[in-house]
């Protein structure tokens, strides 16, 4: 039964450091999507200014082709007019030209935006998908009280402080004399919210070269201290460092 709560325990810890990542990626893409459509819509409305820009041009160049047809019929001096007016014409098509290739260019840019917001949305579906998936297979870690969706439980007490240790605990490790001990940590529920951030350790440092038992502390706020054992034991007496599990204390 030990062996079964701390395997939920692990489970749960595991669950919320996934959601807590998760979460974190999810908040980047919400910003890259809001980014995205913002810019898709700066250059949509530089397509509406230029095609404006290409209307009023063909409006000059069939006012100039009248003129030169006028001109052509009534003033055959006027020959360096029309051929002013004719050298204007093209570069206004030129310009038209151009702007056309910007207008393209510019629609291409949209539809590659367009694209890059849709399988943004879709991981950002998938994440949040893959979180609710997880939350729903964690059991209650305290029987009774609730911590990630109150609103959605029958409990009437809220969960008091807790740390929750990550790994084993006892943890057993084998002398070595060029090793390095390396904490799992632990998580913190505040009572109201997860503050993982604010699990404070003190305690013993573990020195894998000396065979000894050592103790780890951790403090969250107004939870109560838990303390990890670290035994090293000697090569030879069968000892090794534990495979997983944890416990928790409560305040």
């Amino acid at each position: 039964m030990e062996k079964s709560a701390h395997v939920l325990i692990a489970l749960l810890v595991a669950a919320i450091l996934l959601s807590d990542n998760f979460l974190e990626n999810t908040s980047d893409l919400d910003d890259r999507i809001a980014e995205l459509e913002e810019d898709n819509s700066e250059k949509e409305d530089e397509i509406l200014a230029l095609n404006q820009e290409i209307n009023q041009l063909h409006h000059l160049v069939s006012d100039l082709n009248a003129e030169v047809l006028e001109l052509r019929e009534n003033n055959s001096e006027l020959g360096s007019e029309i051929e002013r007016l004719e050298g204007d014409i093209l570069i206004a098509n030129a310009t038209i030209a151009n702007l056309n290739a910007q207008v393209q260019g510019l629609l291409a840019e949209i539809s590659t935006l367009e694209a890059e917001i849709d399988n943004l949305e879709l991981l950002l579906a998938n994440s949040n998908s893959l979180i609710e998936d997880i939350l729903s297979e964690i059991p209650d870690p305290l029987e009774g009280c609730y911590i990630l969706e109150p609103e959605q439980t029958f409990a009437l007490d809220p969960c008091p402080p807790t740390i929750f240790i990550i790994g084993d605990n006892p943890s057993n490790w084998t002398q070595v004399d060029n090793g390095t001990y390396t904490d799992d940590g632990a998580v913190c529920w505040n009572g109201t919210d997860w503050a993982s951030h604010a699990v404070e350790v003190s305690g013993q440092v573990v020195n894998l070269r000396v065979v000894a038992t050592y103790e780890i502390h951790y403090n969250c706020g107004e939870a109560t201290q838990v303390t990890r054992t670290v035994n090293v034991v000697a090569q030879n007496s069968g000892g090794g460092q534990g495979d997983g599990g944890g416990q928790q204390g409560q305040g």
